[in-house]
């Protein structure tokens, strides 16, 4: 009876466990890398957005209004120096002029306050909050290659965003990456309305794998369980060079093509109107979930927080395209889970032994991001990342 009962337990957990059988994280696509790709990035021009940067100037933070990206370097307008004030943070800079008062001052300023600096001098183009709203499997294709689930949920990334050039430690564990597209509130958003106002910024979501299959729930993943725990460690939320406010934010935000290569190889590449649900939408759901509590290192943590409402400065995350590292648990990987089961393994499930399998696996073969790996990111009208992994 009792092994009858143990193989029924294995053919029905083995059915609804992550469910995918791609056995590797190899890149499917075959652009090379060209490192010129990186020195130019088209800008938009004024009457469709503003592009903001931000460097040290004697020590001090200065905003740039960017026109140029062109041969390495940044060229614009210090706006800094053009307000003649203290502002050097382009939200409070875009709450106290507006749009049309900052693209007027713009072109007043182009000949006095024009300023060129190398784009490796560029430092975090805004300030952020340390707390985000984050979108699962929001593309189908990502969706399929990881088979854990078919449509987009949410959680949250309690992580205080880093430069686009600032290094990712591994520390222990499956690094991976994930090039997303996040909208920046410019204000308070409340009872679920996202205004027509709103930044956009390049992140890279890394992700510790390992961590994350431990504390996922398998039979519900779009809970949203487990996933701050395996994407909120220090450093796992670089941020593009560039920051932009759009006239138009939802049509600027369409089909803009974002491109990942790790060292020399394209791994991701993807449109950003395959998304299922645009920044709205995701606003709307976490509203609509605004109650739902998540254990992250023993506290209960929320989409908002303890607020009534999103905070200014915080990112929707809305999710990435395929060509993650991640392509589910092989079949094979499966099978020495449940046979590390069937042999002793019963102070853990199923699914646990399977998940260990794989980490395991994964560990051997070295497949995730190893120490002296670069990842960059490329989207023209939005910037670039060059993150370079460490131990």
């Amino acid at each position: 009876m009792i092994t009858f009962f143990r193989n029924g337990i294995l053919i029905v957990t083995t059915m609804i466990l992550l469910n995918a059988c791609s056995t590797t994280g190899k890149s499917k696509l075959s652009e090379p890398f060209n490192s010129l790709m990186f020195e130019n990035i088209e800008i938009a021009p004024l009457d469709k957005a503003l592009t903001f940067a931000r460097v040290l100037v004697n020590n001090e933070r200065h905003i740039i209004v960017v026109t140029k990206f062109l041969n390495g370097q940044v060229e614009g307008i210090d706006l800094t120096l053009a307000m003649n004030s203290d502002v050097d943070d382009p939200i409070s800079a875009y709450s106290e002029l507006g749009y049309k008062g900052l693209v007027k001052l713009a072109n007043d300023s182009l000949a006095e306050y024009s300023i060129t600096v190398n784009v490796d001098q560029l430092i975090m183009p805004v300030d952020l909050q340390e707390k985000h709203i984050a979108a699962g499997l929001n593309y189908l294709a990502h969706a399929g290659e990881t088979g854990i689930a078919s449509g987009p949920f949410l959680f949250s990334k309690h992580v205080t965003p880093t430069g686009s050039n600032e290094n990712v430690a591994i520390k222990k564990g499956l690094l991976d990456y994930e090039v997303e597209l996040a909208a920046v509130t410019l204000g308070p958003v409340r009872e679920g309305k996202l205004s027509n106002e709103y930044g956009l910024i390049l992140t890279n979501d890394f992700t510790n794998r390992a961590k994350l299959l431990r504390n996922i729930d398998v039979n519900d993943v779009t809970s949203g369980k487990g996933f701050a725990v395996g994407k909120s460690s220090k450093g796992f939320l670089p941020i593009g060079n560039l920051f932009v406010i759009p006239r138009s934010p939802k049509e600027f935000a369409q089909n803009l093509t974002m491109k990942l290569f790790v060292n020399d190889n394209l791994h991701q590449q993807g449109t950003t109107d395959l998304m299922i649900w645009g920044f709205e939408k995701i606003v709307a759901e976490a509203w609509a979930k605004k109650d739902i509590t998540w254990d992250y290192k023993g506290e209960p943590i929320k989409l908002m927080g303890e607020e009534p409402f999103i905070k200014a400065r915080t990112l929707i995350m809305s999710g990435t395209p395929e060509g993650v590292i991640f392509q589910g648990i092989p079949f094979t990987t499966k099978l020495a889970g449940i046979f590390s089961w069937t042999i002793g393994g019963w102070d853990s499930s199923v699914p646990q032994n399977v998940i260990e399998a794989y980490i395991n696996n994964s560990e051997e073969s070295r497949m995730y991001l190893q120490p002296s790996d670069t990842v960059s990111i490329h989207v023209n009208n939005l910037g670039t990342l060059n993150n370079k992994i460490i131990p």
